[in-house]
Formats: C-alpha cells, structure tokens, sequence
C-alpha cells in the first residue's frame, strides 16, 4: 500500500519487490548464502585465485554496476528522480546498504508482529500446511530485531524515516504528507487512490492488501483476539507467543490497534527453537531430541 501510493507520484519510479540487492548478501554476509556446496568456502577459494582477491572484487563489481544500471535506466524511462526498491528481506542487509549508497533514503516501515503474521497467515498460508510458515520465520523473529538495531543506530539521520503501518491507516492525510515532505516532494489527498497505478504490480508482492486500490482511514480497533484474527487455534498461540516474544526483546510492537493481552506460549517456543536450529550448520544430541519431539507435536496437534 504504501509503495502503491508513493509511486503515484511522478518522481517515483518502483517495480513490484525487485530483490536486487540480495543478489549482493552472499558477498557481503557469506553466512546469509545457503546452498549444497559450502558458500564460505567458495569466497575464500575465489579470493586466492589471483592477489588481493582482485577476481572476487571484480565480480562483485559487475554485479554492484548491474544492479546500479537498472536503478538508472529506470529512473531515466520514467522520467523520476528516485527509484523506489521495497524490498522486506533487505532488513539482512540494512547497515550494509546505508554505507553503500551514502546517498539513498530508508524509510523503514513498522508494523505489530501479531498484525505482520495475520498478514503472512491470511496471504500466504491458509492453504499450506503449517511446516511452510518456517519460510517466514526470519520475517517474523530476525526482521524486527534487526529493524530496532538499525533505527538504534541511524534512526536520527536526516536519510532514514520510520513509520507505523496503522499511522498510514489510521491519519494517512498527515502521515502520507509528513513522508512526501521528507522526500522533498508535493503531496495531495488524491495520490491516496492508486487503483490505475499498475507500476508496483508483479510476481513478488502482496496480492491481497493493495486490492481495494485505495487509503481509506479508519478507526482503531480496540480488543483484537488472536482467535479472531487467525481461526487456526496453535497458530493463534504462536502469534501470542511471538507479541509477548518482541515485547520481551525490546523490539517495536507499534500499532494504534489494541491486541489483546499476549503471553508465552508452547507453540512459539517451539517455533522460536526450530527457527534457531534451522540457521545451525551443527547441532548438539540435545538439540536433535528438542527436534524430534517438536515435530511429533506438531503432527499430533500437541
């Protein structure tokens, strides 16, 4: 939503969640690479092959003038002034970025973990077995840890702005202006509509939220149930589980809409412990019985 609305603007120019720049995460964190040979050892072998690791820079070069070309020319075909790459999964690569391109903005959009997993679970998974909600495991307990890390770090900057998903909701005349603004660009009420914008359309993206093509504010919602929300009952629990979880961390749990009171739970504890052995590359006896037993749970429904 709030990439359809930005790229109503004709300074703007987007596509759908390009992902370019994780193209560049393997070299920049060799332990974000998963792959069957071992990444880390394919860096260090590249790096011998001539002096100084001239060949792996070259290639990393290429890749970096690539990705630049195509910001370049997309901004140049549309006649824009910033090409606007929303991409979630850069929260791997945050720090990275912002040294990078000393002259990019972040705008770094917050949401309620209870909210992004209701979004996750209505969007993705409500015809998938529950095992494929491991594939966002990292957008729901890495994202907002690595979110507040950065923010800690750069949230001052005149280059970063942070902003609450329910403000765009709840006030998105003063929300959606204070951006425009930031960006140095006009703003008016009529770029809320974005239903013959068709820019920001395309195979990665949320298919659901953006169909009502347009901002309509809303009041908050006071006393959200997990049960309500998320009709499967263990899933309902692990996003308790998951608030009470961030909430315990220090991590944002920002949102004008009360949920209601979380609490640690069994299925997020599993869910918390699978995640973690899962990014192991070993595993101690124990681990492996903490893994075995979480899997028979989960099948009987324990």
């Amino acid at each position: 939503m709030l990439q359809a609305v930005l790229s109503n603007h004709t300074a703007i120019a987007t596509r759908s969640e390009p992902w370019l720049q994780l193209l560049q995460a393997p070299f920049i964190n060799p332990d974000l690479m998963r792959a069957p040979f071992d990444w880390k050892i394919a860096v260090d072998a590249a790096n011998e092959v001539e002096p100084e690791g001239r060949c792996l820079k070259d290639v990393q070069s290429a890749l970096r003038s690539a990705i630049d070309q195509f910001y370049e020319q997309s901004t140049e075909q549309s006649h824009a002034d910033y090409f606007l790459d929303k991409t979630p999964r850069y929260y791997y690569m945050l720090n990275e970025l912002y040294t990078m391109y000393p002259d990019a903005l972040f705008l770094v959009l917050l949401r309620h973990p209870a909210s992004v997993f209701a979004s996750i679970y209505k969007t993705w998974l409500c015809e998938k077995p529950e095992s494929a909600l491991y594939d966002y495991a990292g957008d729901l307990i890495d994202a907002p840890r690595l979110m507040r890390d950065f923010i800690t770090v750069n949230g001052d900057s005149k280059r970063v702005l942070t902003v609450e998903y329910e403000e765009l909701t709840q006030n998105p005349n003063a929300a959606f202006a204070d951006i425009f603004s930031w960006l140095g660009l006009d703003f008016s009420e009529d770029m809320l509509s974005y239903g013959d914008n068709s820019s920001y359309i395309g195979k990665y993206g949320d298919p659901v939220g953006v169909q009502r093509g347009k901002v309509v504010a809303r009041q908050p919602i006071k006393g959200k149930k997990y049960s309500d929300i998320i009709p499967d009952r263990r899933l309902a629990n692990l996003a308790s589980g998951l608030t009470d979880y961030c909430k315990d961390q220090g991590y944002p749990c920002p949102g004008g809409d009360e949920w209601q009171g979380s609490k640690p739970t069994k299925e997020f504890k599993r869910f918390l412990r699978m995640h973690q052995l899962r990014n192991k590359k070993q595993f101690s006896l124990r681990d492996g019985v903490h893994l075995i037993l979480d899997n028979v749970s989960e099948r009987l429904g324990l």
